[in-house]
């Protein structure tokens, strides 16, 4: 299930879900040219400068760390937050709400590398590269992005 907050810091809920756009847009671009890298500013139909991606054992708190004052959000506990900026102003968030503690993925997701796992979040300018690597659970393919340009 995802929970999808757009616009404002305050957050007004959208019927749009971006993680099921972007799932579709990978899938058409793997099919289209057989290559599995992505700029995911191609993909998004929105401008942005700088994406953070929290995992779901980030906490409110560690995102307001990173982000600053302006994130305004509360999250559902065992949620995975995208937060996009421009300029400095957030202009697009979701989050995914995991139902099932021990199943954090489900199919048609797309999930982000998180390289730091004490920060819990991971972040990305909108020139990042991403190997898609489609991956298999028990109800279908969901799909794993890892930074090619980001360095460690």
């Amino acid at each position: 299930m995802f929970l999808v907050l757009f616009g404002s810091c305050t957050g007004s809920a959208n019927s749009g879900h971006l993680n099921q756009l972007l799932f579709d847009k990978i899938s058409a671009e793997r099919n289209a040219n057989s290559k599995a890298h992505i700029t995911l500013a191609n993909l998004t139909d929105f401008p942005w400068d700088k994406l953070y991606v929290c995992s779901e054992a980030a906490e409110d708190y560690q995102i307001r760390e990173l982000i600053g004052e302006q994130y305004e959000f509360r999250s559902s506990p065992y949620s995975k937050k995208w937060i996009f900026e421009l300029k400095g102003s957030i202009v697009y968030t979701e989050e995914k709400v995991i139902d099932e503690v021990d199943r954090p993925t489900d199919a048609g997701d797309v999930v982000f590398e998180i390289r730091d796992a004490a920060k819990k979040c991971s972040v990305f300018s909108d020139s990042a590269v991403f190997m898609a690597d489609e991956r298999r659970i028990d109800d279908g393919t969901y799909y794993f992005l890892t930074c090619s340009n980001c360095g460690d």
